[in-house]
């Protein structure tokens, strides 16, 4: 019994608690828990990793009576580590039970980091990498990253992400990215912190505004632009091709904003100039072209000649200048022009390989004495001309010799050498003989004496028994004998008492002076003129001497008067009949200088023939200097072309002759990249096959009849032809030209102050060039300036250019010639067609124009009804008055011609667009896209109410670089429609989405500039598309009722209101409360037609600009600061400039506002403000959304005034996730 008791209480061992993983940090106490059942009571052992482990005494572990095992602290090194796998095993005498398996992993986390985040700085864009190598630990510790003290949530972050273990990788850095950033490493032994490393994000720098191409005229200035910005500021460096790339120091500026300025600009400085900006992270250049043009400038002048009968008489004449001038010759009181290559009869015009021309005169006949032969030089800047006579060479008539240079009075040490200049000028050449002491020198005779070619007596080895003396030089020839002398002394070099003197050098000598020029004649007097010449010499100027000669009145040239201090001279005593000839000298204290050119032969007592005037002083108003100037030559149709030009002195101006001479292009074979393969051939045919004529008559001073006397008409045209191959090759700035004889004459008189003419007749698509000479009588002043101008297409080009569309090879070419005509534009195809834009592809708000519901009151119907019928029929067409007919018809020349121009400048191309409702719109785009920076924002303009895109605002924007859009309103132009608001709002709305779908510009990319009424359809348009880029408004008004209520009788206030209000209800004070986007508003401060008699207190303007801040800062524009605002806007805007310190304070104010609350007006900021805090932002906000433009309505705004509107930045300096326009971020710098 007592045993089966036994038996039956006795129990196998059963394990109750297993032990459990475990991660321990090391060096921590710790205990393996381990319970079991049993009777008898069984004992614990303990196992590791499948070894029994002893528990010794003075071990770290140590097994408990309850049966757990006790760390006292968990071991791991190289040597003894407690991680391991470990359970416990329990036993008694009837069996033995096994725990489960328990792992002690040993949690460590050393102190040092692997790699440590280090000061980086990354450009904008790219990636930042902060690196960190965490310290070793276990279990794998966990890495975060702090900034700025701040623990990241990187969860979902696509661009902000910890790769390879643990570097912090920044995608697309930002500013918003600069900050301290700690790599911060824990596991659960602890946490370690790595240094602190700051992360600058810098701005590549990037072009707000660079230089740009520039033509200019020798002697001016100017300024190529460098507006970079960046961060940090980048350094700006200027370089040019020019001179070697060498600056001139002293002509060159660097302005404060770091442009480049230029002055006193010669042919050298012609080049490119480029402005590199760099910065520590990146660098950016921009070039800018400067065409330098010179005007004319004659390097070789024809000279008077005194000729024999039936010699061969040569003028030569060359000039320079850039473009390269034309240059022909014209004889006096005949308006026929001698191009080179003119070939008739006794008169033949050449061109040297050197570049002169060449005109040769056969078989000089006695009725040709006397003629004035003219050398005109001409290109785009300016011109020079150059007269000459030829005389009959008799010698009962013509002076003896000049001698220009002869010996003067020296003393010199004997054995010495001496040279006596005796340098003659005269026709036929002087013989030069000289005399010592009376007695001829026979240089034959004597070895130490020699006389040179020019003239000039050498003696060396001086005697003075032999060579001392009074040297005469005596020059003839058939004509008379001329003589100078000059005393030479000799003394032994020792004498102390001698002071020796050399004859100075030439270069001492004053310049020889100009040609006299008769001023006066009267019957026995002559008044003279000269100018001076530039070069002193070795001393100050003492005066002039007047040298003359008449035939048996006076003994060869005689000096007439000495040390004249002034140009001018008054020969009085002179007798009728006879020819006199005058030479002027300038004279300093080393002598006299070389003589100047020989008057022409001046005879007292002589009229103009039969008509008693005296041509004396009208040849010297209309030789003296510039008479006219050609300002423009533009295109009419393919046969037309209207000139106009300025008269800048018209005392003796009769009339003008003008000039239309062909020029071809030419590119080796006469074709270039600008002439059309399709008319090449015709072009060729057509300037070989003219007819040729000769004209013996043409050295017959005849002057060309004059039709009619009324002062602005166009008279008989006259052509003079050309043999086939009379041809030159002369150059402009950009293009080389075959110049012809072929042109085409017009006379125009001057009666009634002509300024313009048409000349027709011309050939189709013929380039010429256009340049006015003045005459009075039988003188022909200085001719003008030239322009360059081509002629338009004609019809049968544009068929064959059909025709290329046709194919698919060839459409593009086809489309690109049909482009550069101008046809009916109703048969023009559809270039893109609204209705055809899915609803899922329309980017904006559906336009969804409805016309306004207009309640029945039969008490208002008669008022109603007088409403429509005014607004149908005069209502709009006052308010816009470009869809006039009459107005359209009288434009049209101009606006083909402002088409024209912009295809042929800017490559523009023409597209129909079909809005919603049917309208087709004419538009114009051109595009800059990769040309610039700012070629990849596109403005869309719409114009003012009687302007059209073809004169109207796309030239400021194109000036700057930027892509444009023109629009013409319904009813404008070649747009089909009327102007009325619903047409307007289908019409912008079109063309915004012809710029999104077909264009492919992104509506962040798109500014809408409007000026005067166009406002309404670019705020309209702001509306619909809230993501545009910003708004720009140009003398744009808030309600157009107030205008029309200031023009029309008071009595019809309550008719003109139901009116505007119902159907033109152009309310833009109310279209600005529905954008929320950047807007900038430009007031000119003379505007006539929205404000009151000029008064800027009136202006429409101000009441827009008030309505915008006061419904955008609420809180900023209260009472106070409204009146505050309506006070500073009845003036001028100064530009009152607010501290540095202000100015940070309210970007820093509004910064930090969107920051937290976004860009949805109206902002809540300003509530707690003072009232002088209110001040301040009214008046930055003011500034940054208004500026003043100096002019009335209708002037073109200046590049300088045309920036993209203004927003606030997200962040400082710029917003993580938006891109700022580059005049709002340069708004930023200090």
């Amino acid at each position: 019994m007592h045993l089966f008791v036994l038996f039956s209480a006795a129990q196998n061992p059963r394990i109750i608690e297993h032990p459990m993983d475990m991660v321990v940090p090391k060096n921590d106490p710790f205990t393996f828990n381990c319970k079991a059942e049993g009777n008898p009571t069984p004992s614990i052992q303990w196992f590791k990793d499948g070894h029994e482990l002893k528990t010794d005494s003075g071990s770290h572990r140590i097994l408990m009576p309850s049966g757990d095992l006790f760390f006292l602290k968990v071991i791991h090194s190289r040597r003894e580590s407690d991680a391991g796998t470990y359970w416990c095993q329990a036993k008694n005498e009837f069996g033995v039970a096994r725990s489960r398996n328990a792992t002690l992993q040993v949690a460590f986390l050393r102190d040092e980091f692997r790699l440590e985040p280090q000061n980086t700085r990354v450009a904008q864009g790219e990636v930042a990498l902060m690196e960190c190598g965490a310290p070793r630990g276990s279990p794998e510790p966990q890495i975060l990253w702090r900034k700025n003290g701040q623990t990241m949530s990187l969860t979902g972050n696509k661009r902000i992400r910890i790769v390879d273990g643990g570097n912090l990788a920044i995608q697309d850095a930002r500013p918003s990215d600069d900050g301290r950033y700690q790599c911060v490493v824990k596991n659960i032994v602890g946490t370690r912190e790595s240094t602190t490393a700051f992360l600058k994000v810098h701005m590549r720098p990037f072009l707000i505004r660079g230089p740009q191409n520039q033509t200019a005229v020798v002697g001016s200035s100017v300024i190529f632009q460098c507006r970079i910005g960046g961060d940090p500021l980048p350094d700006v460096l200027w370089r040019r091709t020019a001179s070697g790339g060498n600056m001139p120091l002293r002509r060159v500026t660097v302005l404060e904003d770091r442009s480049l300025k230029l002055d006193d600009i010669i042919l050298d400085d012609m080049g490119e100039y480029t402005c590199e900006a760099d910065n520590a992270v990146g660098s950016i250049a921009a070039t800018g072209i400067l065409t330098v043009h010179a005007p004319p400038k004659f390097i070789l002048r024809p000279k008077n000649q005194l000729v024999e009968v039936g010699d061969e008489v040569l003028f030569e004449c060359q000039a320079n200048g850039y473009p390269k001038p034309t240059i022909y010759w014209s004889l006096e009181g005949n308006s026929s022009l001698l191009f080179p290559g003119y070939k008739d009869g006794r008169v033949e015009v050449s061109l040297t390989s050197e570049g002169r021309t060449v005109l040769s005169l056969l078989r000089f006949a006695r009725e040709d004495s006397g003629k004035v032969i003219v050398c005109n030089a001409l290109n785009a800047v300016g011109s020079v001309s150059s007269r000459t006579v030829v005389t009959v060479d008799t010698q009962f008539e013509l002076p003896p010799p000049i001698i220009e240079q002869g010996p003067i009075n020296q003393t010199l040490p004997i054995k010495s050498v001496v040279v006596l200049p005796c340098r003659t000028v005269g026709s036929p050449m002087p013989q030069v003989q000289w005399y010592l002491n009376g007695i001829p020198i026979d240089v034959n005779d004597h070895e130490r004496r020699n006389l040179t070619e020019t003239g000039s007596l050498t003696i060396v080895e001086l005697q003075k028994n032999e060579d001392e003396g009074l040297y005469t030089c005596v020059a003839s020839n058939r004509n008379g004998k001329s003589s100078w002398s000059g005393y030479l002394r000799l003394d032994t070099p020792t004498n102390p008492n001698i002071k020796f003197f050399r004859a100075p050098e030439l270069s001492t000598y004053p310049g020889p002076p100009g040609k006299p020029q008769v001023v006066e004649k009267t019957e026995e007097s002559v008044s003279l003129s000269w100018s001076r010449s530039n070069k002193v010499g070795g001393s100050s100027l003492i005066g002039y001497v007047v040298e003359m000669f008449a035939k048996n009145e006076t003994d060869g040239w005689i000096p007439v008067a000495t040390r004249i201090q002034n140009t001018t001279y008054i020969q009085m005593g002179l007798l009728p009949g006879i020819n006199y000839f005058f030479l002027i000298r300038a004279e300093n204290s080393h002598g006299l200088s070389l003589p100047s050119p020989m008057s022409e032969p001046i005879a007292v007592g002589t009229k103009y023939f039969n008509s008693g005037l005296d041509l004396s002083e009208a040849r010297a108003s209309l030789l003296s200097g510039d008479v006219v100037e050609l300002i423009n030559a533009s295109v009419i149709d393919s046969t037309s072309m209207k000139l106009s030009w300025q008269i800048i002195n018209g005392k003796y101006v009769e009339g003008f002759y003008i000039y239309a001479r062909q020029l071809l292009d030419t590119g080796g074979n006469g074709i270039t990249a600008h002439t059309n393969p399709l008319i090449a051939a015709a072009r060729s045919s057509s300037s070989t096959s003219v007819a040729y004529s000769s004209s013996a008559a043409l050295i017959s001073a005849l002057k060309p009849n004059i039709a009619r006397r009324d002062g602005t008409a166009i008279v008989t045209p006259t052509t003079q032809p050309l043999k086939p191959d009379a041809m030159q090759l002369s150059t402009t700035a950009t293009t080389s030209y075959v110049g012809s004889a072929v042109y085409r004459m017009l006379t125009i008189l001057n009666g009634g102050g002509a300024s313009s003419c048409t000349m027709t007749g011309l050939l189709q698509y013929t380039l010429y060039e256009f340049f006015i000479v003045p005459f009075y009588k039988s003188v022909e002043g200085k001719p003008s300036n030239s322009r360059v101008a081509r002629t338009l297409e004609d019809g049968k080009r544009m068929i064959k250019a059909i025709e290329l569309t046709k194919s698919p090879e060839t459409e593009e070419d086809g489309k690109r010639v049909l482009r550069l005509f101008d046809f009916e534009f109703s048969y023009w195809k559809v270039d893109f067609d609204a209705k055809r834009v899915q609803s899922n592809e329309r980017i904006g708000k559906d336009v969804g124009v409805k016309k306004g519901r207009h309640h029945f009151r039969w008490t208002t119907f008669p008022c109603q009804i007088i409403a429509y019928l005014g607004m149908q029929t005069f209502g709009i067409r006052m308010a816009y008055p470009g869809c006039l007919k009459l107005l359209e018809n009288y434009m049209r020349p101009i606006l083909v011609t402002g088409r024209a121009k912009l295809i042929a400048e800017t490559n523009a191309q023409r597209f129909k667009i079909r809005t919603l409702d049917c309208n087709e719109i004419d538009t114009i785009f051109v595009n800059n896209r990769g040309r610039s920076m700012n070629g990849e924002i596109l403005i869309i303009c719409s114009e003012g109410n009687a302007s059209f895109y073809e004169i109207g605002i796309m030239s400021t924007p194109l000036s700057l670089k930027y892509s444009v859009l023109g629009w013409n309103h319904p009813g404008f132009g070649c747009s089909t429609g009327k102007p009325f608001p619903e047409q307007e709002k289908h019409a912008i709305d079109a063309v915004v989405q012809f710029a999104i779908c077909r264009l492919g510009f992104l509506i962040n990319e798109i500014v809408l500039y409007g000026f005067g009424i166009g406002g309404f359809s670019s705020l309209w348009a702001a509306t619909c598309y809230p993501a545009v880029r910003g708004v720009i408004l140009d003398a744009a008004f808030d309600d157009v009722l107030y205008l029309a209520q200031l023009r029309l009788p008071q009595c019809l206030s309550g008719i003109v209101r139901l009116a505007v209000r119902s159907y033109c209800n152009l309310h833009n004070a109310e279209l600005v409360q529905k954008y929320p986007g950047p807007i900038s508003l430009i007031r000119r401060t003379e505007d006539q037609i929205i404000a009151n008699e000029k008064k800027i207190k009136t202006n429409r303007v101000n009441f827009l600009a008030i309505s915008i801040l006061k419904y955008r800062y609420p809180n900023i524009f209260q009472i106070p600061q409204i009146n505050r605002c309506t006070k500073q806007l009845a003036k001028p805007l100064l530009n009152r400039i607010l501290t540095i310190a202000e100015d940070n304070l309210c970007m820093s104010s509004l910064i930090n506002y969107v920051s937290v609350h976004g860009r949805k007006p109206p902002f809540s900021i300003g509530e707690d403000y003072t009232e002088e805090q209110r001040d301040r932002m009214a008046d930055f906000l003011l500034r940054r959304h208004m500026r003043d433009f100096k002019s009335t309505h209708c002037t073109w705004l200046p590049a300088e005034l045309f920036k993209l509107p203004w927003n606030i930045p997200a962040k400082k300096a710029l917003n993580s996730t938006e891109t700022v326009d580059k005049d709002a971020f340069n708004d930023l710098l200090p």
